[in-house]
Parts: structure tokens; sequence; C-alpha cells
């Protein structure tokens, strides 16, 4: 979208790094950010999140009030380029489904029950877990784990997982050392 732009309803006019804010849309220092809720316009770099503060720090924003996509509460916003239409965001010009959270997108994809997750540092949100990735993307759904293409049911024990060993104990799966609580 660039620094200008032009949209209508929930959209509103940006002029380099501020905008003309129509609706629930703001900027971050000449870039976009998703809100679940309101928009505010960016002052500096602090900006109004559903009626919270948000600091920016070069790409990674720690989130008050909503969870971040990597470790705790910090969210990297990727080049800082996103658009929200309804659950829908668009993060460096590609789009995924933030699932009610918020997530990066930085180059590869993964399949999270038909919805889709993208890849970015070692770690990915899974509808409230958080899931060790080691190498290429694996998201955990239910009870499913993924690896590379291919789809392994945790069952508490010792099992394959493409190359690669997992292990289940409960609602717990160890992806090499790491562990992660298992969805649903």
């Amino acid at each position: 979208m660039g620094r200008w732009g032009v949209s209508v309803g929930r959209w509103g006019v940006s002029v380099g790094r501020w905008l003309v804010s129509v609706g629930r849309w703001a900027p971050l220092v000449g870039c976009w950010l998703v809100s679940m809720g309101r928009w505010a316009p960016l002052v500096g770099r602090w900006a109004s999140l559903v009626g919270r503060w948000l600091t920016s720090v070069g790409r990674w924003t720690p989130l008050v009030g909503r969870r971040g996509v990597s470790v705790g509460r910090w969210a990297s916003l990727v080049g800082c380029r996103g658009v929200s239409v309804g659950r829908r965001v668009s993060l460096v010009g590609r789009w995924l489904t933030s699932v009610g959270r918020w997530t990066p997108l930085v180059g590869r994809w993964a399949s999270l029950a038909g919805r889709w997750l993208p890849s970015v540092g070692c770690w990915t949100p899974l509808v409230g877990c958080w899931t060790p990735l080691v190498g290429r993307w694996t998201p955990l759904v239910g009870r499913w784990l993924t690896s590379m293409g291919r789809w392994v049911s945790l069952v508490g024990r010792w099992i394959p997982l493409v190359g690669r060993r997992g292990v289940s104990v409960g609602r717990w799966a160890s992806l090499v050392g790491r562990w992660t609580p298992l969805v649903g």
C-alpha cells in the first residue's frame, strides 16, 4: 500500500508517516499495524491499541493486553506492513488468517486446521499454545503433529517425525529437546 493510500469504510488516507483515520486504522512509523480492536494514529513510537499502549522497538513490539507472535508478549511486525480486513491480515503483501491473535509473516507458510500460519523466528502461536519449531515449521493441531507436510498422531509414545523423533506426555510434546503444550 506504500505510504499513500485512499480507502473506503474502515480505511483512511495516509500521507507519509501520518494517517487520517477513518474508522479503525492507524499507521505505525510509516507502516501498518493490525489491531483486533480499535485503531489509533501513531505519535513517535507510541500507539494506542484498544485503549492500551504499545511500544515499537525496531521490528519488535510488546503487545499489552494482546498476545503477540513470538516469545512472551513480543511480536514481530515483519517490516511493519500489514492490513486487516475482518480477521484476514496481509503482511508483506501476503495473506493469512489471524485466528484471533497476532501473527507475523516471513517466508514459508504452515497450515493450521485449514487456516494459515506463517513462519518467523523459531516460534508460532497455535490457538493460544506455543510450539518449538526446528528447521521447517511444524504446527500442532489438537493432538496431531505435522512435520514437513506429514501428519503424525501423538499418543504418549516415541514417534518418528520424518527424520526427527518426538515424544508426547499427556498434553505436552517434545521436539528435539524442547517442550510445548498440545492444543486441546
